[in-house]
């Protein structure tokens, strides 16, 4: 079967002006994600001034997560251009990822992303240029990556924003009646 991933829209390149790296979870917080595995990373850093965490999204362990780690930003469900105007590095933990759409919704604003997760996020993410892809789902793993990315964040940046090129809306939408015509051609 032929994967099409859905387009995204081509934004303009996010600049870094502060300091501080925006650190984001972006998505349901249910067990399947793994939100917690998120938390223990903020934990490790909590005390780095340089870093502030945030999570996007709502789900069953919100309340729990939130009076637990009073000192994360939990924004709730938000416009995609609030997301990404408070994210400069995004960190995906779910251990299988096949609809890789926050991967493609950073990476087109320039955000590199950080997962260990399997599944078709590994033919979005390119290893060490638009982020990196863990061997291990540990969390000493992903802080360890976590501060690779800040040491290259600026080539990783202009690294996602190049590869979030290939999946303009434009440019999936020609895939999909290419691959369309082409199944309507041989069906008859």
């Amino acid at each position: 079967n032929k994967i099409i991933f859905n387009g995204v829209e081509k934004q303009n390149i996010r600049k870094r002006t502060k300091k501080i790296f925006k650190i984001s979870f972006i998505g349901r917080l249910e067990h399947e994600n793994d939100p917690e595995l998120f938390l223990n990373l903020y934990q490790i850093n909590k005390n780095k001034k340089n870093m502030q965490f945030n999570i996007f999204g709502d789900g069953s362990l919100k309340k729990k997560f939130q009076n637990k780690f009073g000192e994360v930003k939990f924004w709730g469900w938000s416009k995609q251009k609030k997301i990404y105007l408070n994210t400069d590095i995004c960190v995906i933990t779910s251990p299988i990822n096949n609809f890789p759409y926050v991967a493609l919704e950073s990476n087109s604003y320039g955000i590199p992303v950080l997962t260990a997760a399997r599944g078709d996020i590994r033919k979005i993410v390119k290893n060490n240029y638009s982020g990196y892809i863990l061997k291990e789902r540990t969390v000493e793993n992903f802080d360890f990556f976590l501060r690779k990315m800040i040491n290259n964040y600026k080539k990783l940046s202009k690294n996602s924003f190049e590869n979030a090129k290939k999946y303009e809306v434009n440019k999936s939408c020609q895939k999909i009646w290419r691959y369309l015509k082409i199944d309507s051609y041989n069906s008859r």
